[in-house]
């Protein structure tokens, strides 16, 4: 009996391991598209109707970068990683589209992003040939 309790919590201790398994998504950022985000009026709150806005947004800063899309802030500091991607690489990446992350993160943990993907990477073209890789996190945002 003793050891049939031991297995059970063994099983639920390696349930909720690979319940907290994390993984790497990439986004791409395209700051020269001109696509609209539609987008429900106080995103996360309660108000009705629906507004357009500019899908891909930056801010510049002294020590930070602030990536929006669809309103969702991505930020990337000085300290983080950046890298540059060549475009046989480029082509190999699997990109998650903004929407299906927040339904992953909504269903997680909404408040805190930034903690349910191991990396978060926004890839952004310099020109046909090369890209850059910003390592960012994701925080919570409200306007």
């Amino acid at each position: 009996m003793k050891n049939l309790i031991y297995l059970l919590l063994f099983f639920n201790f390696q349930h909720l391991l690979q319940g907290q398994e994390k993984s790497t998504v990439y986004l791409f950022f395209d700051l020269n598209n001109n696509k609209k985000c539609v987008i429900p009026k106080g995103d996360r709150c309660r108000y009705y109707g629906l507004k357009k806005i500019k899908k891909f947004e930056k801010n510049k800063q002294k020590k930070k970068v602030d990536f929006y899309i669809c309103r969702e802030l991505f930020v990337f500091d000085e300290k983080s990683k950046l890298d540059t991607i060549p475009a046989k690489t480029f082509k190999k990446i699997k990109f998650f589209d903004i929407w299906s992350l927040k339904k992953i993160v909504n269903n997680k943990n909404p408040l805190y992003p930034n903690i349910v993907f191991k990396k978060i990477y926004l890839v952004e073209p310099v020109n046909d040939s090369l890209f850059i890789k910003y390592d960012v996190i994701w925080q919570y945002y409200i306007e």
